[in-house]
């Protein structure tokens, strides 16, 4: 059961992942987490569904959009891969019950945390933070 639930958990946590993509760029922007949809960095074509599967996608178009061929930072998949492997980690840990919701959200809260950190694009200070 634990390595049905630690599989489970980590195709959970590669989709937060991406969501977490999300969080992390939108928000070291100030822009809306939720408008517009997800699109591409170069030419702001949605990005469909069936190209939004985490990990998969990115490695199937090879980094790149569908529409244009800009490239694709490899972070996006990075981070729906660490979140899988945390996700999973947390289940290996502690389980499948009630132990193991408050580290789920712990890690929710610092990947992006940790992917603003780290990305170039945060690096320039944010004026108007008061």
């Amino acid at each position: 059961m634990t390595a049905a639930a630690s599989l489970l958990a980590a195709v959970f946590g590669a989709t937060i992942g991406s969501f977490l993509n999300v969080v992390s760029y939108r928000l070291s922007r100030r822009e809306s987490l939720v408008r517009p949809a997800s699109r591409c960095p170069g030419c702001e074509t949605p990005v469909k569904p069936y190209d939004n599967v985490p990990i998969f996608s990115w490695l199937l178009l090879r980094g790149r959009c569908r529409s244009c061929a800009a490239s694709i930072s490899a972070r996006y998949p990075v981070v729906e891969a660490v979140t899988a492997v945390l996700y999973a980690l947390c289940v290996v840990r502690f389980g499948v019950g009630s132990e193991v919701i408050l580290p789920l959200v712990f890690v929710t809260l610092l990947v992006p945390v940790a992917a603003i950190d780290l990305a170039p694009w945060s690096q320039e200070p944010w004026s108007g933070w008061r």
